[in-house]
């Protein structure tokens, strides 16, 4: 292959997957969150707080106009309601008829224990909870719900019903076996109302810093068209026509929380929030404790200029068209085939990319079943598919090695042909000459065609196997089947980068063996830059996910094997033609004495 074309296609491969790290930068550390209201608790202790006195209930000046009429609907004490599958266990507060946990059982968090899709904070609202037409809490977050809960083949059925002093309600939830809930709210009184998701999504560890791969993003679906939106960097409150909207959502790389209206909506509104710490009443310090004071803006024009400095989060407000709204929820991974099944497109949340997508899904498919038929380890499974991903591209590999040999071999005769034309390429006026390149190029192709050699053969093998690799980027990036899962003794997460650089290093090192094993280019310069990649390509993967570093690692391994294989077949080869034109000549020299 041509020097210059090398040189060429390497410096494209560097600006793409620098480029990259440039498109993707690091976020900072997330933050959870909340809002001023009155007093509230933290899940898992709803049992113990007890009842509020009468007197101590907020009663808004404009209550007293949507009391509805009929006798009173109300719980006597605050209480849990707990609604528990296979795979979740979401608990509920009767104060606000609000979502104050969701665990996700077959998936953890930073500190090992069951990953909870509801953020702690220490005040509401919390998901479900109503707002005003101010965006503010509205009052019926206040009110201690009567709870039914009814299940039946399959489905949990809880129904929250208010009315009194506050106002009067119902919310109506079904829970199914796969993280779907349907829901149906009703809001007496005339007044706007919105129902709330967010701020954020799921706790995070504050001491770990965020990478690139964590996505943090608000996320919705206007008419099939999907949008995202960092949310740190969401500056003002975003308004969508409630006609138009498929879906909302929050979400970060593995996870995703998701309102489908159906019916009864007015509005979706984005709204940025800032996290400022908050000292806990358990006596954690805002340092180190994952509880936040969320303070929602609608402009960043007006916000103090030290108030801007703060990590910032989102929260989706879904207003009402009229008393009621029907919708659907989702809390989950974002598990493609399952966000397929849901329908609306749901499943482009996973981050595969454009065409991508159509190369990442049959890889994960074969993950997948490497994972539950051959091995249970999703790490020695992604060494069985970089051999098996070898062994089908074999015809590729192959014949770009023999390209690349012919063209090693054509070395001295292309430098030749361009020793012989270097003082002719320029015109007096120093000009490219153009006729004379020509006269170049024609000898250059002459020579190839004789030698049944393409400066292009070996180049191209290598181009058509970067969607490839780009593909596995994509899949051991997103894919939440690999999120915490082991592979040996220290990488004990293969979708996290390795936590003592063992796999970066054995990569670099590789590459550079590699390096020396291929046909090096003829300018000096030029190699001296050639020898730069490796040691870059290591400097990324430090922080690449260990599962994505582990295939380009093994891939590594084998090209050098299989590199040095071809190496001795052709030195055996070579060995034979020398052996075979010897003879030749010496059987020559016999008939000539003859």
């Amino acid at each position: 292959m041509d020097d210059r074309r090398l040189l060429l296609f390497f410096a494209f491969s560097l600006a793409i997957l620098v480029g990259w790290q440039m498109l993707m930068p690091a976020a900072p550390a997330p933050l959870p969150a909340p809002l001023e209201s009155a007093e509230s608790q933290a899940p898992g202790e709803l049992e113990s707080i007890p009842q509020p006195a009468a007197s101590e209930v907020a009663e808004p000046a404009e209550v007293e106009s949507s009391q509805a009429t009929g006798p009173p609907v109300e719980a006597s004490e605050r209480q849990a309601t707990v609604v528990e599958t296979a795979v979740y266990r979401a608990e509920l507060d009767n104060r606000g008829a609000q979502l104050v946990s969701f665990v996700l059982k077959e998936h953890l968090d930073a500190e090992d224990a069951p990953l909870d899709l509801v953020r702690r904070r220490e005040v509401g609202p919390w998901p479900l909870g109503l707002v005003g037409d101010d965006l503010q809490p509205h009052s019926l977050d206040e009110a201690l719900f009567a709870v039914s809960k009814v299940e039946e083949g399959g489905t949990t059925q809880v129904e929250f019903s208010y009315r009194g002093p506050l106002g009067s309600a119902r919310k109506s939830l079904r829970f199914d076996d796969k993280g779907l809930v349907e829901i149906e709210l009703s809001v007496d009184g005339g007044q706007p109302w919105g129902v709330l998701l967010g701020p954020g999504i799921r706790n995070q560890d504050p001491d770990a810093k965020e990478t690139r791969f964590a996505n943090r993003k608000a996320v919705w679906s206007v008419e099939g068209e999907i949008n995202t939106e960092r949310v740190d960097k969401l500056d003002d409150l975003v308004s969508l026509p409630g006609r138009n909207v498929t879906w909302v959502g929050l979400e970060d790389t593995h996870f995703v929380s998701v309102f489908l209206p159906r019916s009864g909506v007015g509005e979706a509104r984005l709204q940025p929030v800032l996290m400022k710490p908050l000292e806990s009443s358990t006596g954690i310090s805002p340092e180190s404790s994952a509880l936040r004071e969320l303070i929602p803006f609608d402009h960043e024009e007006g916000l103090a200029k030290e108030m801007r400095a703060l990590p910032r989060d989102a929260r989706w407000i879904l207003r009402s068209a009229g008393p009621e709204m029907v919708m659907d929820a989702y809390f989950g991974p974002k598990e493609f085939e399952i966000l397929r099944e849901l329908g609306h497109d749901l499943e482009k949340t996973v981050e595969w990319g454009g065409m991508l997508r159509h190369v990442v899904r049959p890889l994960l498919a074969g993950l997948n079943w490497l994972h539950a038929n051959v091995v249970p380890n999703y790490g020695w499974a992604i060494v069985l598919m970089t051999i098996g991903l070898k062994i089908v591209l074999f015809p590729l590999t192959h014949k770009s090695f023999v390209s690349m040999q012919k063209m090693q071999k054509l070395q001295p005769q292309m430098k030749a042909i361009r020793q012989r034309y270097k003082g002719k390429m320029k015109d007096k006026r120093g000009k490219m000459d153009l006729e004379v390149q020509r006269k170049m190029n024609e000898e250059m192709q002459a020579l190839f065609k004789s030698e049944g050699a393409s400066p292009t053969g070996g180049c191209l093998p290598i181009l058509l196997q970067m969607p490839i690799f780009f593909a596995f980027f994509r899949l051991l990036s997103t894919a939440v089947e690999i999120r915490h899962e082991p592979w040996i003794l220290w990488v004990k997460d293969l979708s996290a980068p390795d936590p003592l650089f063992v796999l970066p290093v054995m990569m670099g090192v590789t590459q550079i063996l590699q390096q020396k094993l291929t046909p090096a280019a003829g300018d000096p310069m030029q190699r001296k830059i050639m020898q730069l990649f490796p040691w870059m390509f290591m400097i990324f993967s430090l922080s690449f996910p260990s599962g994505l570093v582990l295939y380009w690692t093994v891939n590594n391994l084998f090209t050098i094997a299989q590199t040095t294989t071809y190496k001795k077949w052709r030195e055996r080869k070579e060995a034979e033609e020398k052996l075979l034109a010897k003879t030749r000549k010496a059987n020559k020299g016999e008939r000539t004495k003859r």
